[in-house]
């Protein structure tokens, strides 16, 4: 966008304007947005006197706005002339900070920033470059309490003075220690007056990932796989936090390995660099290596069955200690065993059964996986009305994505269930009860079993 600054009326020709174009430069610094016009007397006390008009206009992609003005130019016998003390410094204004949040020295993170102060008169303008005014920066670290030892942040330099625009600038450098530091700006007068700044807090993380708060975690705990590419690739996240319960840094590497199968891993087309959260996710596929043969698969978490290996995340913590966390995943594998089932049922009409046991398996004995239904339905004999059946029990039922859905017994691999006659008589002698285990990416099987009423 370009700004233009523009003079007219009767005494546009006495005044010189300075810095009158400008450029916006395109940042999203809101400490970067502000310009600068100077309008000087083109003849130190003669020529022309008189009103004129100043229009500032912006024009570009944002669109354009327009600001007018006005002002005299008045005659060198009209100016009465401020007393001196007005434009001695009277306060201390914050312009800005470049950077709100640092980090701790040695995690790769910034470590530093700089706090801009501007210098002011009683009329609220920059003091004149001469003289300049020196001022001292003092600092207040309030540390994290529940973590002990490191090195407290510097005020780089202690003190500084005005330069030709007024300003001050006092850098902090961040030392081993993570907390809040205050800092405040202070001048001392001639007449032993003291002005001081407003206090400006800025947060020191830790950014060291912490072993207590490093968390690896699946989108599935048991998914198909076995036999093709499983797309999408069952995911694998890690939130990681420093020792204050912090997310770590932006950017801050992870490495992931997998006993079986391939992962992703590495920053180019990747993920496995946090996130702002401290978040890092990447994608497991379910190729070759499959966990089926030593040292694939876990060979004794899971019994002896197939299916099942470990999936690792790591990172590097405070003083180049490993943190690492793990987590046991199974891949499904075809067909769908049905391991137990009544053979048939034997109830009175209108009547509810008894319980009967239902355990079902992927081919290596493991839990199906999330998302599995098994329901019941029953077959009614053409030409009959008023007959209607229902199961009871643990069907149907949808197998969860839970850790616990990884281990055979009740809810994952061991069902319950019954056969309820909610028919009207006559009803009907005998019917099928339907048995349909639908797991997604897998296998569909149906089992029969008759049922016969008396």
């Amino acid at each position: 966008n370009n700004i233009q600054v523009t003079v007219s009326g009767f005494a546009a020709s006495g005044v010189i304007l300075t810095n009158a174009s400008n450029t916006t430069t395109g940042t999203i610094d809101t400490n970067d947005i502000s310009y600068r016009v100077r309008i000087s007397d083109a003849v130190a006390g003669g020529g022309v006197s008189g009103n004129f008009d100043v229009l500032i206009s912006v024009n570009g992609p944002s669109g354009s706005a327009t600001k007018h003005f006005y002002g005299i130019l008045r005659a060198a016998q009209e100016i009465n002339i401020p007393n001196p003390e007005v434009e001695k410094a009277a306060q201390i204004a914050y312009i800005g900070i470049t950077a709100g949040d640092i980090y701790v020295s040695g995690v790769g993170a910034l470590e530093n920033a700089v706090i801009t102060y501007e210098v002011r008169d009683s009329l609220g303008l920059p003091v004149a470059p001469s003289p300049r005014y020196g001022a001292t920066f003092s600092s207040n670290f309030y540390p994290n309490v529940f973590v002990n030892g490191g090195t407290s942040p510097r005020l780089i330099p202690s003190n500084d003075s005005t330069d030709s625009n007024g300003r001050l600038r006092a850098s902090i450098v961040s030392g081993s220690q993570a907390g809040v530091i205050e800092v405040a700006a202070q001048i001392i007068l001639e007449n032993n007056k003291i002005i001081n700044s407003q206090p400006v807090r800025i947060t020191v993380h830790a950014g060291f990932p912490d072993q207590k708060h490093f968390s690896l975690m699946p989108s599935r705990y048991v998914f198909p796989g076995w036999g093709y590419l499983f797309i999408p690739y069952p995911a694998f996240t890690v939130a990681i936090g420093d020792t204050f319960s912090n997310p770590v840094p932006k950017g801050t590497a992870v490495y992931f390995h997998t006993q079986a199968g391939i992962i992703e891993t590495g920053k180019e087309d990747f993920n496995a660099y946090t996130d702002r959260d401290g978040i890092a996710s990447v994608g497991l596929l379910t190729v070759n290596p499959r966990p089926e043969f030593s040292p694939y698969y876990d060979n004794t978490f899971l019994s002896g069955r197939l299916g099942g290996h470990w999936v690792w995340a790591q990172s590097q913590g405070r003083d180049g200690k490993k943190v690492i966390d793990s987590v046991l995943v199974i891949w499904n594998r075809a067909p769908i065993i049905v391991v137990q089932q009544p053979p048939s049922i034997s109830m009175a009409r209108f009547d509810t059964s008894g319980l009967f046991t239902l355990e079902v398996t992927d081919a290596n004995g493991n839990p199906l996986c999330d998302g599995t239904t098994i329901t019941a339905s029953f077959v009614i004999p053409a030409g009959t009305s008023g007959v209607a059946f229902d199961s009871y029990g643990d069907l149907p039922v949808t197998i969860p994505n839970a850790a616990s859905a990884r281990f055979p017994g009740p809810g994952t691999t061991v069902f319950r269930f019954g056969v309820t006659d909610n028919s009207t008589p006559p009803g009907a002698s005998a019917t099928t009860c339907k048995i349909t285990i639908d797991a997604p990416g897998l296998e569909r099987r149906t089992v029969s079993i008759p049922v016969s009423l008396h």
